[in-house]
């Protein structure tokens, strides 16, 4: 089970710095329009809102299926490396740090508990 989490996890990663590179050459962050977001910027808070709606579904529904845990542990992952793409890249406008938020809550559980199956005692 900690096999299927850690590739899950990579995917994730993998997936947030194909996203970052591809879509980071179509739209820089520009300092002439403070008051508009670019889309970017929605794609970071999307991806953290659907990663914690896919973790609270996951945790929630009581059904305990690998396919139902996949996407909360991947859109959160793919959203981190995104927030800390524009981040890096100077946009700081709400949508990315509220993403980013978003997309810290199911990946600290997530990144919790693939360290507990891999160290911890066997069951």
């Amino acid at each position: 089970m900690a096999l299927l989490f850690l590739i899950s996890m990579v995917s994730g990663l993998v997936v947030g710095v194909i996203l970052f590179v591809v879509v980071g050459r179509f739209d820089p962050p520009s300092e002439s329009d403070l008051a508009r977001a670019p889309w970017t910027a929605w794609l970071v808070l999307a991806a953290g809102i659907s990663g914690t709606a896919g973790f609270a579904f996951a945790v929630l529904s009581g059904v305990d299926s690998y396919l139902l845990m996949a996407p909360s542990i991947s859109l959160p992952a793919a959203g981190i490396v995104l927030a800390a793409g524009r981040l890096r890249a100077g946009d700081r406008r709400w949508p990315v740090w509220a993403g980013a938020t978003f997309a810290l809550v199911p990946a600290a559980f997530w990144l919790v508990f693939l360290i507990g199956e891999v160290f911890g005692p066997p069951h």
